[in-house]
């Protein structure tokens, strides 16, 4: 996860001449963490998307997770 930029991205299996879509993701699954250039990151189900594989690869905002570890 650490290498895929911001965005939101979708994904499918292909081998050779055919593809299949991957499973969509449940909607209580936890957020994933890491960094990437010294700076975290996190990945989550899209929330608005049931239908597909949907992951919202985003930057943590760090003044605002500052304060809400002082609180």
């Amino acid at each position: 996860m650490s290498t895929l930029a911001a965005g939101e991205w979708d994904g499918e299996l292909r081998l050779a001449n055919w593809s299949l879509p991957l499973p969509v993701l449940p909607k209580d699954m936890a957020t994933a963490k890491c960094r990437r250039h010294g700076l975290p990151r996190y990945a989550k189900p899209v929330p608005d998307v049931t239908d597909r594989f949907a992951l919202l690869v985003a930057r943590t905002n760090v003044v605002k997770a500052a304060v809400s570890r002082l609180r």
